[in-house]
């Protein structure tokens, strides 16, 4: 198994709703979606613009996934991965240890506040 990731290009709306609508995604909200669905969304620029990139997750060259990362220009931005069931038996994704830069008191405070120097 050889993982690689390939930038989407809204070029590839069709192999996207194709991508979307030939698999089962048990653990989305909001169902299923048609391939009309998927191209407009494409289109109104949900999956690429200034604030949203999304990358294919390739094994061996097949597209087993997607990762869409959004809210770009916020300080919190968002991840979402999603993998083919197939893939879900093979891909495992290390631990992750992001590294803590605050502690929780320091967050909950600046948070409360506004003030990121409490």
């Amino acid at each position: 198994m050889t993982i690689d990731y390939r930038r989407f290009d809204r070029g590839e709306a069709a192999g996207l709703a194709d991508f979307l609508t030939g698999e089962t995604w048990p653990f989305h909200a909001g169902g299923p979606e048609s391939a009309e669905d998927v191209c407009r969304r494409v289109a109104d620029s949900e999956y690429h613009g200034d604030d949203t990139e999304t990358w294919w997750i390739l094994d061996g060259g097949e597209q087993i996934g997607l990762i869409q990362l959004t809210d770009l220009g916020d300080d919190a931005g968002r991840c979402c991965a999603t993998a083919t069931p197939r893939s879900r038996t093979t891909v495992r994704p290390g631990p992750i240890r992001p590294e803590r830069t605050t502690t929780p008191s320091a967050t909950r405070s600046s948070a409360a506040t506004g003030n990121p120097d409490q």
